[in-house]
């Protein structure tokens, strides 16, 4: 069950749709910015965006991922180890997880909507530096632009990213075990509601 962008295009969109909310490991190709497949579990879907239950090397989910619907060039529903990867995640306890309260209406209301319901969010650009991505909590967003407060590898705050525009941002994670452990050292604490925004 596998879908090339450059030749049935409308069918991406079409086969996330019977993913979504399926305990089913897929396999999700961006090949014209990130050559690395992303593995996991389609749990949530608009027009626009796909969010993604990640599973690490280690065969542990570890956060999600929100990529956009026209990066996506192939989309493997029955990935050739899906089934072993899905005996091994129920074994070791892990169920795929929607994630509550994000909105996929547009990058902006996915960056605000997850700044409020996690500690840190990380941002790339795959298609101008595909090989670094910034973390932090957001600074300043506007419909076209994100600035964000920096937090480095070492759990320090480091002053505020440039000006990001949002049409340039092509990967949004979060709530996986990295931004877990800088979230600690870093004693970022939620507020009275439970929330961080």
């Amino acid at each position: 069950m596998a879908v090339k962008k450059h030749n049935k295009v409308r069918m991406i969109p079409q086969l996330l749709r019977r993913l979504v909310g399926k305990n089913v490991i897929v396999i999700l190709l961006r090949e014209k910015i990130d050559p690395q497949p992303l593995t996991g579990y389609v749990v949530d879907l608009s027009s626009d965006f796909v969010v993604i239950h990640c599973m690490s090397d280690a065969i542990i989910l570890d956060g999600h991922a929100i990529l956009r619907i026209q990066d996506l060039t192939l989309v493997e529903g029955k990935p050739k180890h899906g089934a072993f990867y899905m005996e091994a995640l129920k074994l070791r306890g892990y169920a795929p997880v929607r994630p509550v309260g994000i909105c996929l209406d547009s990058t902006a209301s996915i960056l605000e909507s997850v700044n409020k319901h996690h500690p840190l969010v990380t941002v790339h650009r795959e298609g101008i530096r595909n090989d670094e991505c910034s973390i932090g909590r957001i600074e300043k967003l506007t419909d076209k632009t994100v600035i964000l407060k920096w937090l480095t590898p070492s759990a320090r705050w480091d002053g505020y990213s440039p000006r990001y525009r949002l049409a340039d941002i092509t990967k949004v994670d979060f709530g996986g075990l990295y931004e877990d452990a800088l979230t600690r050292v870093a004693g970022i604490q939620p507020d009275e509601s439970g929330g961080y925004g």
